[in-house]
């Protein structure tokens, strides 16, 4: 999987995970989550937005042709990286519903990134840790560590790691996949 040709075009559908309960047909904006993390006021998840500033300080400075994670939507490229999704982030765990959801604009640009590497805690969140973090994410390290393992019990595929396309463009929601 290369990140840097990946065609948003090669597949029908995405998955995206979402604490807000959505209807069939509804848009999701690009951007949402940039809004909410621009929104954020006293005390708040700080780790987020050290996270999100570090990764876009960096994207400004070293990849400024990669679009900005504050501007775009997140999607999951199949059913088991969103369920994956929900085990490497406990808040999303407990809150959020998985949709299946198309792209409405076919020609947006994307990012094809590993999500699982931007997982960090305390104490490896140092600001030193969290740059070369941001580089790793931005030029695809550990995209190939995202090769699916067979459950042959459950005749499923177990991602090792999350997968995401970051795009430009909205999308509509196909189908909630209420899996609790």
């Amino acid at each position: 999987m290369n990140q840097q040709s990946f065609d948003i075009n090669s597949q029908e559908f995405y998955y995206h995970v979402s604490p807000i309960h959505l209807e069939n047909g509804s848009i999701i904006k690009k951007g949402n989550w940039g809004r909410v993390i621009k929104l954020y006021i006293g005390n708040c998840n700080g780790l987020n937005l050290f996270k999100e500033r570090v990764l876009e300080d960096v994207r400004l400075d070293h990849y400024s042709t990669k679009p900005s994670r504050l501007d775009a939507i997140f999607l999951l490229l199949n059913l088991d990286a969103a369920k994956h999704y929900l085990t490497v982030d406990n808040e999303a765990q407990r809150t959020s519903l998985i949709y299946k959801v198309k792209p409405l604009n076919r020609n947006a640009p994307g990012h094809l990134a590993n999500y699982s590497k931007t997982i960090v805690q305390p104490p490896l969140c140092h600001f030193d840790n969290m740059e070369q973090v941001a580089h790793n994410y931005w030029t695809g390290v550990g995209l190939y560590d995202a090769i699916p393992m067979l459950n042959p019990t459950l005749n499923t595929y177990v991602p090792v790691t999350t997968v995401e396309l970051i795009a430009m463009c909205d999308i509509e929601i196909v189908e909630c996949l209420n899996l609790l």
